[in-house]
């Protein structure tokens, strides 16, 4: 098996790891998220936490294509989010508190459409990293 449909297997259940929880447990998983970011040094061990998943991305032999060259870009864009979260902590943790409190004043039926598009999405992740790539 080659690279990209492993690496999108394994990003496909991180999204539904991560994303799951909305559906079942919304409030509860919006405390969470506020909690683990409500500090600036709980935000850069986020950040060195994440680094990995960047850097696999990044330093992997993916080949050549569409599929490859998305999850370069990925890659790329995930670097960049964790670089923000180690370098300025404070401005990445106003945006995730603005985004909670938008979630948080959908009511429950908002954040469980959200998780359900997620869901589907690491779903579909899946699908191409077993069946298409």
């Amino acid at each position: 098996m080659d690279f990209v449909p492993v690496v999108c297997v394994v990003l496909g259940v991180l999204i539904l790891a991560s994303r799951g929880p909305m559906l079942f447990a919304p409030s509860a998983y919006l405390r969470f998220l506020e909690e683990l970011t409500s500090t600036n040094r709980r935000v850069r061990g986020l950040a060195v936490a994440f680094t990995p998943f960047a850097v696999v991305l990044l330093v992997l032999p993916l080949g050549d294509g569409i599929g490859p060259g998305l999850l370069r870009f990925l890659g790329l864009l995930w670097a960049a989010v964790t670089l923000w979260m180690f370098a300025v902590p404070g401005s990445y943790r106003k945006l995730v508190g603005a985004v909670l409190e938008a979630m948080s004043s959908r009511g429950d039926g908002g954040i469980r459409t959200v998780g359900a598009v997620a869901v589907v999405l690491g779903l579909a992740v899946i699908y191409f990293g077993i069946y298409v790539a």
